[in-house]
């Protein structure tokens, strides 16, 4: 899924419940392959640092899902989900909801497509 966004610059906003203020949107170059670089880095530091297994239980143009499973006291649990969706070609949304120990976190990341990235 994340291999069909397109190079350029995205507007990124983020927001993450509970919080009291809104993160003000980033302007940044992103690239398909960037974005597939930087999850297979979080990939390989979360399975060698915490004994983590990351897993992409689905992948469709319209749907990415990846799933981290930490062990902790001998159970499994499922610490993070991330939702990767295309609503719209120049719209990519994230939606990570994070476990802490009985506490979870959600954090919303919008990008929108702004053009290509200034030379």
């Amino acid at each position: 899924m994340l291999k069909t966004i397109p190079d350029g610059q995205w507007e990124l906003s983020s927001r993450v419940d509970h919080a009291e203020k809104a993160t003000p949107p980033q302007l940044g170059c992103l690239s398909a392959e960037g974005l597939a670089r930087g999850l297979q880095e979080l990939v390989t530091t979360v399975q060698s640092e915490q004994r983590c297994t990351i897993q992409l239980t689905s992948n469709t143009e319209a749907l990415g899902v990846l799933e981290l499973r930490c062990p902790q006291n001998g159970r499994e649990l499922v610490p993070a989900v991330m939702e990767f969706r295309r609503p719209a070609p120049d719209r990519l949304e994230v939606r990570s909801q994070l476990q802490f120990g009985p506490r979870s976190m959600h954090l919303a990341q919008d990008y929108q497509w702004k053009g290509a990235c200034p030379q």
